[in-house]
């Protein structure tokens, strides 16, 4: 499980940085932030990234708390990085 949760936030990293890249807005609202982000894995426990500048850093294993939180699992990441799941039906 590991491994997919570190490829799912790897490409979800990915996604990320090219809507940056192409959304002037989203470029504009994010530049200055600097954010500490967990996702908890109800299979796979608890990975972070980190905001800063307008990107993020690459997942690696967190214990700490973050500015953000999100609970999720595997399958629901998948489905919403694949356009399966809109996010919205993933928090249900």
């Amino acid at each position: 499980m590991e491994d997919e949760a570190e490829r799912l936030l790897m490409v979800a990293v990915e996604k990320f940085h090219a809507r940056v890249e192409e959304d002037k807005k989203l470029k504009e609202a994010v530049e200055g932030m600097n954010k500490e982000i967990r996702i908890q894995f109800r299979d796979d426990g608890s990975w972070g990234l980190t905001l800063s500048s307008g990107r993020l850093s690459p997942p690696r294993r967190a214990e700490d708390e973050g500015d953000i939180t999100v609970i999720t699992d595997t399958e629901t990441l998948k489905g919403i990085l694949d356009e399966e799941l809109n996010p919205i039906e993933g928090a249900t």
